[in-house]
């Protein structure tokens, strides 16, 4: 990744995202998917994709993720 898009691995910082924090990712794969993944895993933070598949119970009962 290139610096000019070093604000994006910032802004995980200033919502409190911490190398090893789990970060579910819920969204379809697209481009937007690819580069989440791409500044999630840059900040050091372990990505958790999510199933679109799965229902609003299904998600609340896995371990809680951070969220931002």
């Amino acid at each position: 990744m290139s610096t000019s898009q070093s604000p994006s691995i910032h802004s995980l910082e200033a919502e409190g995202i911490t190398k090893k924090d789990r970060i579910g990712l819920f969204c379809i794969n697209s481009g937007s998917f690819a580069i989440a993944y791409a500044y999630i895993v840059k900040s050091g933070a372990v990505v958790v994709p999510v199933s679109l598949l799965l229902n609003r119970k299904e998600i609340v009962y896995r371990k809680p993720l951070k969220t931002f």
